[in-house]
């Protein structure tokens, strides 16, 4: 059998705060309403997880997906009857495998005593790559959707059933009235001259280390680059944030009349502030729509922008990025 690390690549990724158990609002006739529209960031929160999930198999893997206002009881009946078959198996290793992840799931179950109003997803078992490559990992993962959830399975086999992820991950092309709201308020922000914004890579970061950012907005589809860096002698870490040719070039690892630098760490700053920003205590709004405000954020703007708590003075620059 494949060796096993002892940490799950996932143990917990909630879209929603999952100790929220305050009832659903109500639609007319009732049922759930749909609430507050998705933002980009949390649509694609849910399309990176799809990603990695899809790329794992293993031999038992399971999927519950409980719809919303669906009944918790029914998966937990469901992982019973499971794991009475799972008893029977006359394998060590695949009883093992499988009843760990059954007992996980409904140990999981077992801690929601209200169904969460959007509904929930559980994916657990023992995956690795579909490649064949590295270690297979324990998987355990529980999430309560930030948008109510229409799709119901209960699912065991070689890879996860994701559907109903899918489902989340889902972008109707349509600008979004969130991203919409916070395109505008910043654009209002601009013409009224009060110096409460900062846009283009330079300014933005600035504010954001200064702890005067209240909403950061940031495109996509963004191509700026984030390095995580140490100096060669003294050994000081730090970030920079540089555009793809400069990465390429190795021009910033090598600053004029300072010490070189070491790279530890490299990767897209759209990626990374998306997993991030809770650090600096910001909202943030990830621009994926291609409305009029959207595509004048991106060409006029440089695709990041920032709403400020308090007026900031920025030097001009000829150029950024």
């Amino acid at each position: 059998p494949a060796s096993t690390e002892s940490h799950p690549i996932v143990a917990w990724h909630c879209l929603r705060d999952p100790a929220s158990t305050m009832p659903a609002k109500k639609a007319k006739g009732g049922g759930v309403a749909a609430g507050a529209e998705p933002s980009a960031a949390e649509r694609s929160k849910a399309a990176d997880l799809l990603k990695k999930l899809n790329a794992l198999c293993g031999t038992h893997l399971i999927t519950i997906a409980v719809p919303a206002g669906g009944d918790l009881a029914k998966a937990a009946d469901w992982l019973a009857s499971e794991l009475t078959t799972a008893s029977a198996m006359k394998s060590a290793d695949a009883k093992r495998v499988l009843t760990d992840a059954l007992a996980g799931a409904k140990e999981k179950l077992k801690s929601y005593k209200l169904p969460p109003p959007t509904g929930l997803l559980l994916f657990f078992g023992e995956a690795q790559e579909s490649t064949g490559k590295g270690k297979a990992q324990k998987i355990a993962i529980d999430m309560v959707p930030f948008k109510p959830l229409r799709t119901s399975l209960t699912s065991l086999g070689t890879n996860f059933e994701l559907s109903a992820l899918s489902e989340l991950a889902e972008d109707n092309g349509k600008a979004n009235p969130k991203e919409e709201a916070s395109l505008a308020a910043f654009f209002d922000e601009i013409s009224r001259g009060t110096g409460k914004t900062a846009y283009g890579t330079r300014d933005t970061l600035q504010a954001l280390q200064a702890a005067a950012v209240t909403t950061l907005i940031v495109s996509e589809d963004l191509t700026l680059r984030r390095l995580h860096v140490c100096g060669k002698q003294s050994g000081e870490q730090k970030d920079l944030y540089v555009s793809p040719a400069e990465e390429k070039s190795g021009k910033a690892l090598r600053p004029e009349g300072e010490e070189e630098l070491e790279c530890l760490e490299s990767g897209s700053f759209v990626d990374w502030i998306r997993d991030n920003s809770w650090v600096f205590g910001v909202e943030l709004e990830l621009v994926a729509g291609s409305g009029e405000n959207a595509k004048k954020f991106k060409e006029g703007y440089g695709g990041i922008g920032a709403s400020l708590r308090y007026r900031m003075d920025f030097e001009p620059e000829e150029y950024d990025y």
